[in-house]
């Protein structure tokens, strides 16, 4: 049996922007949660998992957000590892809730993204975007055995 976990750190990048007056602008992200695959054994099918999460404003005059991902692997790469072993995963993002694929993320690569027009993600309906993981079938039929982690970090700042 192999077993695969990941930890979300999440960095939201504050930028200033100075026209005529000084202007903060955040964007945050909410609704994350760790994601494990349990055991797993030889699969004809990827190992996927979706979450719907909130990006906000908290000044709508940012109407698109950038978003990059860094794995916890060599040069940020999105692999999770046992020791020495490792396995790749896939991330992808979506401006929409709800989704089942969505914008390949490679690491250090920014996307553009619009803004959800919540201000907050008090409420589960400000849940507008996806968060897709997926661990491909042939990485889990190739690997060897053990317990798989690994810490993907989203950065998300606005544009």
């Amino acid at each position: 049996m192999t077993n695969f976990k990941i930890w979300f750190v999440l960095i939201a990048i504050v930028e200033l922007a100075l026209p005529n007056e000084v202007l903060a602008q955040q964007v945050s992200v909410g609704g994350l949660s760790d994601v494990s695959f349990g055991s797993v054994s030889y699969t004809a099918s990827d190992l996927t998992n979706n979450q719907n999460v909130c990006v906000y404003a908290s000044n709508l005059l940012a109407p698109s957000y950038q978003i990059y991902v860094l794995g916890s692997g060599n040069a940020s790469e999105l692999t999770l590892s046992s020791g020495s072993k490792k396995i790749p995963y896939e991330v992808q993002w979506s401006s929409a809730p709800s989704q089942t694929s969505g914008t390949n993320m490679d690491p250090n690569d920014q996307k553009s993204f619009s803004i959800s027009i919540a201000k907050n993600c008090l409420l589960p309906s400000f849940k507008q975007s996806t968060l897709t993981i997926i661990i491909r079938a042939s990485s889990i039929n190739s690997a060897d055995g053990g317990t798989y982690s690994g810490t993907l970090t989203l950065i998300v700042q606005p544009n």
